[in-house]
């Protein structure tokens, strides 16, 4: 299992360079891209993992295959985890470092999963919402899990703050039930509420109708009877 900590002091490490040479997002990029590539690239990945690899050689791999693509400081930085043994951490310090740069820019980590992929203007919606919740500004990452049957799973910083839309639509039924909506009528409508009242005062007299039905059918026998 990894270590955070050992994760963190790199991330720090390259932060503080990256800081002084204004170059925080350009290394958070060129950064990812180095994860990228050893993710999808198994070759890569081996290498960079394997503890019985020479570390020059690795260091050569690395240079061929990136030394066109990321800043000198970025490779150097590669070097040092290499050097290290620490070629297993790369992605989690990628992570560290990403999150170094939200704390200094006041920024939260969003996770957000639902059920089926959401559109542009869903994703804005969802973040907004999140924002103005947190009071913070939101660096989203959307995923896509089809056994939440149509929810929606937000996580901040890994913490789940929202449950499914199930709960979602239960919490609005649950304000819609502690509301009051008193204050919602204007005195206009105020008016129109006391007008109808007092109308079915004043119908309050005239007779039921199953009295009235009575009377037709008493009428219609003594009728009958004269005929």
């Amino acid at each position: 299992m990894l270590d955070d900590s050992v994760a963190e002091r790199y991330a720090e490490a390259l932060f503080s360079v990256a800081v002084e040479h204004e170059k925080m997002d350009i290394w958070k990029e060129q950064l990812s891209n180095i994860v990228t590539t050893v993710s999808r690239v198994p070759f890569l990945d081996k290498i960079m993992k394997y503890p019985f690899a020479l570390k020059s050689e690795k260091r050569d791999i690395f240079t061929k295959v990136f030394s066109s693509q990321v800043d000198q400081q970025v490779l150097n930085f590669i070097y040092l985890i290499i050097d290290h043994g620490r070629g297993s951490y790369l992605k989690l310090i990628y992570e560290k470092y990403a999150e170094c740069i939200r704390k200094s820019n006041n920024r939260l980590l969003a996770e957000i999963t639902s059920a089926k992929e959401l559109s542009k203007i869903e994703e804005s919606r969802l973040v907004s919402a999140i924002s103005r919740r947190e009071g913070r500004i939101i660096e989203p990452i959307f995923k896509v899990d089809p056994s939440l049957i149509g929810g929606v799973v937000v996580k901040i910083e890994g913490k789940v703050i929202d449950g499914s839309l199930k709960k979602s639509l239960k919490d609005l039924g649950d304000s819609f039930a502690k509301a009051d909506f008193s204050q919602i009528y204007d005195s206009d409508s105020k008016e129109n509420v006391e007008n109808l009242e007092e109308k079915q005062k004043e119908t309050d007299f005239l007779p039921k109708e199953e009295i009235v039905q009575d009377k037709i059918l008493k009428k219609s026998k003594k009728k009958k009877g004269k005929n």
